[in-house]
């Protein structure tokens, strides 16, 4: 009979492995306990007590004042890039081609 290529590990290698994901897992079950509970950026911005609803009038009028906000910026920078730029070359590096 033919033998595929799924050859068994060497017999140390399964209970290594399991046990490095075991320690994996443990280390990460004491960070998130540690840390405890994580609040959501939008609960956080929103203002609303904890453990409440956030206000969706509130997140709504919160996101379209910072897309105002960003598209401010981005016109700014529009501008700012269609003004000539003045470039002064104080030094010339060396190249390979000219030696």
């Amino acid at each position: 009979m033919h033998q595929t290529g799924t050859d068994r590990a060497p017999s140390g290698a399964c209970p290594r492995s399991n046990l490095a994901l075991v320690v994996i897992a443990g280390l990460l079950l004491l960070l998130l306990t540690r840390e405890g509970p994580v609040e959501s950026s939008a609960m956080a911005q929103s203002g609303s007590p904890s453990g409440g609803l956030a206000n969706p009038a509130d997140q709504r009028n919160q996101m379209i004042a910072e897309l105002r906000r960003l598209h401010d910026e981005v016109q700014s920078l529009r501008r700012s890039l269609e003004k000539p730029v003045r470039v002064e070359v104080v030094r010339m590096p060396d190249t390979t081609a000219s030696r």
